[in-house]
């Protein structure tokens, strides 16, 4: 009895971390992408175990960093991962979309495909424009800093409302 006990591994010393469910979720590169008044958003994602997987709307490749300094990120999700359950949604953060009506078109099937699976999507900045318009979703000129479009259409305002608003993800990865 006393070698099973000492078999078992140490208990992890921070459980709130470990106790989260991961989930893979597509973040919709664009150029000097960011989430706009909503900051801290990316190390929220990381804090509730949501794994944010590189996504294209078109061949490009992103390049980002400081002069001298460049980073290229090449992407290793897309919409066929929505599509066969391989994402539990899509992140689209603000920044700059890529140039050209492809990627346009791409982006709204995206984002209608996504919503077509009933998968999240959460947009942040002047993505939200994006992809409420790529879902026909009336909007006013004046935008929250970000949206979560699943069931219906939810504000979030601040870091606590995204961190509430994770949840959603966890439901869509089982």
């Amino acid at each position: 009895m006393n070698k099973r006990n000492q078999a078992r591994p140490a208990p992890a010393r921070n459980s709130r971390q470990y106790s989260r469910a991961n989930a893979r979720v597509g973040l919709v590169m664009g150029q000097d992408i960011d989430f706009g008044d909503i900051g801290a958003a990316e190390s929220i994602f990381v804090e509730m175990g949501v794994r944010l997987a590189p996504m294209s709307c078109g061949d490009t490749q992103y390049r980002m960093g400081a002069p001298g300094a460049t980073v290229s990120v090449l992407p290793t999700a897309g919409l066929k991962d929505v599509l066969s359950g391989g994402l539990a949604g899509i992140v689209v953060p603000s920044g700059e979309a890529a140039a050209g009506s492809e990627d346009a078109n791409s982006f709204d099937d995206l984002v209608k495909a996504t919503k077509g699976e009933q998968l999240p999507i959460m947009a942040f900045g002047d993505g939200v424009s994006r992809t409420l318009d790529a879902l026909g979703l009336p909007h006013d000129e004046t935008l929250p800093a970000g949206v979560l479009v699943h069931k219906g259409v939810r504000l979030l305002e601040t870091a606590d409302d995204l961190r509430s608003a994770m949840t959603v993800f966890y439901r869509s990865a089982a």
